[in-house]
């Protein structure tokens, strides 16, 4: 009986220990486009969009897809800012998919045809928990950047 409840307790915990995204920003110089891929817990992202929209959301089964877009593309605009070369950029939705237990969403910025500094402001799920830690990666013009946001810190620029 002590080993089946320690099993448990284990098992709970190491379902989902931790809060972290990971946001990949790659700029495509031959298509001149910035792709952006979000990565998230999908039982964070859903409590996180219940509660800004006071509705129910279940990204996994969604009934009414088109609402769940409309769902992710308002909240990741409004929690991930794009600047390049000093100015505010906007991102396109182009979709998202379930992975196990993550969605990943996509989204794209076009004519950018070169970046000499980027400026990201990343506060994904900052609302949902204290203890979100947002990873960034970013290839431009063949070089990789890495770069850890534990909030309250949502910031990062790179020059190239």
């Amino acid at each position: 009986m002590a080993i089946t409840n320690l099993l448990l307790i284990f098992s709970l915990l190491s379902l989902h220990p931790y809060h972290v995204s990971t946001t990949d920003i790659y700029h495509n110089e031959k298509e001149k486009s910035v792709e952006i891929s979000l990565k998230i817990f999908v039982n964070d992202f859903e409590k996180t969009l219940k509660k800004n929209c006071n509705c129910v959301v279940d990204i996994t089964n969604a009934k009414n897809k088109k609402e769940i877009e409309k769902l992710i593309t308002a909240y990741v605009n409004k929690q991930l800012q794009i600047n390049i070369d000093g100015q505010l950029k906007e991102m396109r939705f182009v979709g998202y998919q379930h992975e196990d237990e993550n969605i990943w969403s996509y989204f794209e910025i076009t004519n950018v045809s070169k970046i000499s500094r980027i400026s990201i402001t990343n506060s994904i799920l900052f609302d949902f928990d204290e203890d979100q830690i947002n990873m960034i990666h970013v290839r431009i013009a063949g070089k990789d950047k890495t770069e850890k946001l534990a909030y309250p810190k949502k910031e990062y620029a790179l020059d190239f």
